[in-house]
């Protein structure tokens, strides 16, 4: 019972956040200027509208839900801040993880038709920028979304 809680406000709170971005991502893949440069870049399977619109909403909502269900334990033995801090590193990191696998194997699988070279650059380049923006967004919803959800499951929890 006491994880449904996590899962739920997890839910409810973070998964209009992540759609949203899905969406943006979407929106901004049909933009003819965009396109190229994803077709130059080698990148046609990580900004795929089946990844951006089916496997990271899919994979997003699981860790939201997954992750959300530990919120209750953390609260036990943490404070506030520190659960907060756990529930988004853990979250931040799988979808990451799936983020920088995708487009790993997508330059892989659509980055042959350029020398390899410019493969390596671009995984270099991206894996950085993959980094930079996982510490960023660690950093943000610590302090935004996360810390809602993690106070509204305690709130919640007192009144058990």
């Amino acid at each position: 019972m006491k994880e449904k809680i996590g899962s739920r406000y997890a839910l409810l709170i973070g998964l209009p956040v992540g759609l949203t971005f899905s969406i943006l991502v979407l929106i901004a893949s049909l933009f003819p200027p965009f396109n190229f440069l994803i077709f130059t870049s080698g990148l046609q399977g990580f900004w795929h509208p089946l990844i951006w619109g089916g496997i990271i909403p899919f994979s997003f909502i699981f860790l939201l839900w997954y992750e959300g269900k530990k919120i209750s334990n953390y609260l036990i033995t943490k404070n506030i801040l520190l659960s907060s801090f756990l529930f988004t590193i853990k979250l931040n990191f799988k979808l990451f993880l799936i983020l920088f696998l995708i487009f790993v194997f997508s330059l892989f699988l659509f980055g042959f038709s350029v020398v390899l070279e410019s493969q390596i650059k671009s995984l270099l380049i991206g894996t950085i920028t993959i980094l930079i923006t996982f510490i960023f967004a660690t950093i943000v919803t610590t302090f935004s979304k996360s810390l809602i959800i993690v106070k509204l499951t305690q709130n919640k929890l007192k009144n058990i």
